[in-house]
C-alpha cells in the first residue's frame, strides 16, 4: 500500500493490522486487560494540537474498524476551545465512538500560573473532566522536546488522580514507539511495521492527515 497521510490509508493501516491479527486498543482498554492474550497489540494514540475535526475523522474510521485509540485534548490551544459548543460535540462524539480522552498537559501553563506539576496536572484534570462531563484516567504532555517534559513527576501525577501517563515506562518496555510528528515517520510509516513489530505503541497527530491534499488543513 502507498504510504501517505490520507485517511484512507489510515483505514487500509487498520484493516491490515487486523488481518495480521493486531489487538488495536487504547490505553484505557490496555490497561483493563482487553488485549490480555494477544500475540500482536496495537496501542493508539491521537495527540489533538490544533484541530478536533480531523481527529472525529480518525475515530470515526477507528469505530468501522471496530478499534479504539486514546485521544489528548488541550485546554489552551490557539486553534480550538474543548468547551465551545461545536467543539464539545466533536469530542462527545469521538467518546460515544469509543475514544477515550485525556488530558494533553501544557506544563507552560502551570509555570505562568505560577504553579508546580501537582497543581497544575490537578487543575487541568479538574478542568477536562467538570467542562466536558468525562473521566480523565490518562495525561500526557504537550511539546515534549521544547519543554524537557516527556515523563511528569510520577508523585504529582498520581496525586492529581490520575491512572497513567502516555511515556510511563511499562508503555515502552515491549512496545515499538513510532510518531508522525511534523508529519514524518522517522523510522519508515507506521504501515512498514505491521508484521515486522508484535507490539506497537503509535502517535499521530490528526493535523497531518487529509483527505486528497495537506491544503485541505491550511
Amino acid at each position: 500500500m502507498p504510504c501517505n497521510f490520507t485517511y484512507q490509508h489510515y483505514r487500509e493501516v487498520l484493516d491490515e493490522a487486523h488481518r495480521l491479527g493486531y489487538r488495536c486498543v487504547s490505553f484505557r482498554d490496555l490497561l483493563d486487560g482487553r488485549a490480555a492474550g494477544a500475540t500482536r497489540v496495537l496501542l493508539l494514540r491521537h495527540d489533538i494540537d490544533f484541530t478536533v475535526a480531523n481527529a472525529l475523522r480518525m475515530a470515526q474510521i477507528e469505530h468501522d474498524a471496530g478499534v479504539t485509540a486514546t485521544y489528548f485534548v488541550r485546554l489552551h490551544a490557539h486553534h480550538y476551545n474543548p468547551f465551545a459548543l461545536p467543539t464539545f460535540r466533536q469530542l462527545h462524539t469521538i467518546a460515544r465512538l469509543g475514544g477515550e480522552i485525556g488530558l494533553h498537559y501544557e506544563p507552560h501553563m502551570a509555570r505562568e500560573l505560577g504553579v508546580d506539576d501537582t497543581e497544575g496536572l490537578r487543575r487541568g484534570r479538574f478542568i477536562l473532566e467538570t467542562g466536558l462531563g468525562i473521566q480523565a484516567q490518562g495525561v500526557c504532555p504537550h511539546e515534549v522536546v521544547r519543554t524537557n517534559t516527556m515523563v511528569l513527576p510520577a508523585e504529582a501525577v498520581q496525586q492529581a488522580g490520575f491512572r497513567y501517563q502516555a511515556y510511563d515506562a511499562q508503555f515502552f518496555g515491549g512496545l515499538k514507539y513510532l510518531s508522525d510528528s511534523s508529519a514524518r515517520w522517522r523510522e519508515g510509516c507506521m504501515c512498514q511495521w505491521l508484521g515486522r513489530a508484535d507490539q506497537l505503541y503509535v502517535l499521530t497527530h490528526g493535523f497531518w492527515w487529509y483527505d486528497e491534499t495537506p491544503l485541505e488543513n491550511y
